[in-house]
């Protein structure tokens, strides 16, 4: 009889409770779940029509919403590893050392580069559209309440919950396979993306869209194999998401499949660059 191969420091007693498969498609209900219950909650009270009245309320409701999707992602991954991994949170990545602040600022400010330096140099040749922003319109407030909801999302609505499930909690439920870890991780989070927004026009372009996704998840994976931490992750979403609100703001339309071919391939290639020196044979998500 074939038995289930026991990651180090595992032993018989605590392994996962389902087949890996299972424990990674876990990832999907779970981020829905904490995606819109908080949605799904607001549109039962009558906070919906005040809102729209509004926007600098409808923006701080916006902000709260997204701190709750971030609270609901982080409880359930708790769930995930204490019930069906049993196995610590922190081996996820999910704790603040000495270093991962700077892990975090080093993830947003690599993405942000690449975000900002790709997008502008499509612009420069004519390869992607320049548009006026109307900041008379906007006003000091408006810019303020812009770039307030814009990081909230960023962080608490996806770079956050997106990466502690499908950087944290997925690759160190495959942990005594790095490799797979990897894969998994990269191609899964990708594919997920194809109902995003991300201004498509038509099927073809939904596809063409997943370049980004998918080059920037490769990256965020690699690094977290390497520093053993998700806060590089963390960095690389929130700063992809930082870096295409910089550059809409400085009036470049990134709603194109040139951009994000360009900028899928431009991550992977800082990807591939990580892999290099990579301990394959160690376990995802174990302690130095």
């Amino acid at each position: 009889m074939r038995t289930q191969q026991v990651a180090p420091g595992q032993t018989s007693t605590d392994r996962p409770r389902l087949p890996w498969p299972l424990r990674v498609l876990l990832c999907l209900p779970a981020l829905l779940v904490a995606l819109f219950v908080p949605t799904i909650g607001l549109s039962l009270t009558p906070l919906g029509a005040v809102l729209a009245e509004n926007s600098t309320r409808a923006a701080v409701v916006n902000i709260v919403l997204c701190a709750i999707v971030c609270v609901l992602a982080v409880l359930i991954t708790m769930a995930l590893m204490r019930w069906i991994d049993r196995r610590p949170m922190r081996e996820t990545g999910w704790r603040w050392t000495g270093s991962s602040g700077w892990l975090l600022g080093a993830g947003i400010g690599l993405a942000v580069l690449i975000v900002v330096a790709t997008t502008q140099l499509l612009a420069a040749l004519g390869h992607l559209e320049r548009i006026d922003v109307p900041w008379a319109e906007f006003g000091a407030a408006g810019v303020a309440i812009t770039i307030a909801s814009g990081l909230a999302r960023a962080f608490l609505l996806q770079g956050i919950p997106e990466e502690l499930l499908f950087r944290g909690y997925l690759m160190q439920t495959l942990r005594a396979h790095p490799r797979r870890a990897l894969v998994v991780s990269t191609v899964f989070f990708g594919i997920i993306h194809i109902v995003s927004a991300g201004g498509q026009a038509n099927l073809t372009e939904r596809f063409i869209y997943l370049a980004t996704p998918t080059g920037f998840g490769f990256l965020a994976a690699v690094l977290v194999l390497r520093l053993r931490s998700v806060w590089p992750a963390v960095g690389i979403h929130a700063g992809f998401h930082v870096g295409t609100m910089i550059t809409g703001l400085t009036g470049v339309n990134t709603t194109d499949p040139g951009a994000w071919v360009a900028m899928g391939l431009v991550f992977s290639a800082a990807g591939l660059v990580g892999l290099r020196g990579i301990d394959w044979s160690r376990p995802v998500g174990l302690e130095r």
